[in-house]
C-alpha cells in the first residue's frame, strides 16, 4: 500500500513538473474564484437553497469555475509551448 502511495505521489510530481502552465494556471484560476466569490459574500446561503444543495457557497462555486477555466488556458500554453519546441527540433 504504502509503495502505490509513493508511485502516486510522483507520478503526480512528474506530471505536475512537466506541465507547468497548466498547473500554475489551474491554482491562479482557483484562488481567484475563491476571492471573487468571498467578494460577493452574502448570496452563498441563498444560491446554495436555490439549487437544493446546502453549504454550497459562492466561493465554492468559483472556484471550480474559475479553477476549469485556469485549466484550460493552461494546456492551450503548454500545447503552444511543446508545439513550438518540436518546431525548434525539426
Amino acid at each position: 500500500m504504502k509503495h502505490q502511495l509513493r508511485n502516486g505521489s510522483s507520478s503526480a510530481h512528474q506530471r505536475a513538473t512537466s506541465h507547468r502552465s497548466e498547473t500554475t494556471w489551474t491554482v491562479v484560476g482557483i484562488g481567484l474564484g475563491v476571492f471573487m466569490g468571498f467578494s460577493i459574500g452574502g448570496i452563498g446561503i441563498a444560491i446554495g437553497g436555490t439549487f437544493g444543495i446546502p453549504g454550497l457557497s459562492v466561493p465554492l462555486i468559483l472556484a471550480i469555475a474559475f479553477g476549469l477555466l485556469g485549466n484550460r488556458y493552461g494546456i492551450s500554453r503548454d500545447r503552444s509551448r511543446e508545439g513550438a519546441r518540436i518546431k525548434a527540433s525539426l
